[in-house]
């Protein structure tokens, strides 16, 4: 993965969430195996002590999927824009 992308897993339930808040996607710990995973900043479900390796690979590897996708799309609607603002000054 060369996409840039933030990435927090931190064990601590008290300052974790406010951490995993400010990343595309991160993990906090919990009691008797249970995580919480966040997305894009965003608390989505428990995963389990034992599915988070796993799962962790699989979210970073889609985030990264999803943001040079968007990248992609932001970069084509600049040539756009930069054609059309040329095509203008030149008719």
């Amino acid at each position: 993965i060369k996409t840039p992308i933030t990435l927090s897993i931190i064990g601590c339930v008290v300052n974790g969430p406010g951490e995993a808040s400010m990343t595309d996607v991160g993990i906090t710990g919990g009691r008797n195996g249970n995580n919480m995973l966040y997305l894009s900043g965003i608390q989505k479900e428990k995963i389990l002590t034992d599915d988070m390796i796993n799962r962790v690979i699989n979210e970073v590897e889609k985030k990264a999927l999803e943001l040079e996708k968007n990248l992609f799309i932001s970069l084509r609607a600049i040539s756009l824009i930069i054609c059309l603002s040329l095509s203008a000054r030149n008719p």
